[in-house]
């Protein structure tokens, strides 16, 4: 969520966003062209009614995953009397209770509120709907057995796709940039959002715009900069393919293990995908509570099955 305001917040070239913003019809042709050089796809996710969907959804699971850790935390603090006579047993163990406070730390501490997220959103679709209803548009069901150019599924597959932003949702950027964005930047600390580090997730970074007027990349001393920073970084960290975190390859044995049966420290085990070559922590747990998710683990995103490497080894 605070990568795509980011990406409308701080986009690469604010000149051509200016007069949208003070109010002015925007000009379609210039921003898909700009968005389409600078490799930004954010605006198109928020058009596209398929992906502003998933948006949505995943609000709605955040908001209830929420209430669900704040309610089991104060259910931690009261006691069952199930154990034997004179103990009481904590109806959530403490590992439990510590897993739900690290989510309602993450879920209250984001930097755009999973409300107000949600509440743009759902802005952004009423706009929208507005739109089509004044274009005169007949939904897709209403469009089946009409030669249906004018059918909204047809400027929906255009915008899913990348493709020039349409006429009709002129009235819905205007008011993205004049109106939503900066109502959304006075509940959040544009500071946090500015100097966060989004390579977390994984996604391609913007590059830079080409054409007349744009410098061709790779010519700046920040362009080289940022090349050797972002090769450095790929070298050494990683992203767990599961929980989402960085993870480091190939790094040395830890102290804290014991000695195996050679006498050796054992490394750091890790699983690679013998497919795609994605990576994740080994996970070695005798917990019956847990196997569950081990078993969700046994292969990779892909389907591939996992190597497990041993620092810099593959375990025999």
């Amino acid at each position: 969520m605070s990568w795509l305001i980011d990406c409308l917040l701080h986009s690469e070239n604010d000149e051509i966003f200016d007069g949208v913003r003070k109010g002015q019809p925007p000009k379609l042709n210039d921003i898909s062209s700009h968005l389409f050089a600078s490799n930004n796809i954010a605006l198109h996710i928020l058009l596209s009614s398929a992906t502003r969907g998933f948006l949505t959804a995943i609000c709605r699971r955040l908001v209830h995953l929420d209430y669900t850790a704040r309610k089991a935390m104060s259910s931690a603090a009261q006691s069952a009397h199930s154990g034997p006579p004179g103990q009481t047993v904590p109806l959530i163990s403490n590992s439990l209770r510590a897993s739900y406070t690290a989510i309602a730390t993450l879920t209250s501490c984001s930097i755009v509120p999973i409300r107000h997220f949600e509440a743009f959103v759902a802005r952004i679709s009423e706009s929208i709907k507005e739109s089509y209803t004044t274009a005169k548009l007949p939904s897709q069901k209403q469009a089946q057995g009409i030669q249906g150019e004018h059918s909204r599924n047809t400027i929906e597959q255009q915008v899913l796709f990348g493709g020039p932003l349409p006429v009709e949702m002129a009235v819905t950027v205007a008011r993205i940039f004049h109106t939503e964005l900066p109502k959304l930047r006075n509940m959040i600390d544009p500071a946090r959002l500015f100097f966060h580090d989004f390579s977390v997730l994984g996604l391609p970074a913007p590059k830079a715009p080409m054409g007349p007027g744009f410098p061709m990349p790779g010519t700046t001393k920040a362009d080289e900069i940022a090349a050797e920073s972002d090769a450095i970084y790929r070298v050494t960290h990683t992203l767990d393919i599961f929980s989402r975190v960085p993870i480091q390859l190939g790094t040395e044995p830890e102290e804290s293990h014991g000695l195996d049966m050679n006498g050796q420290r054992p490394g750091r085990r890790w699983r690679r995908c013998t497919r795609c070559a994605a990576a994740m922590d080994d996970i070695v747990s005798q917990r019956p509570a847990v196997q569950f998710l081990i078993m969700q683990q046994r292969r990779c995103y892909c389907s591939g099955n996992w190597d497990i490497l041993t620092g810099k080894k593959a375990v025999p």
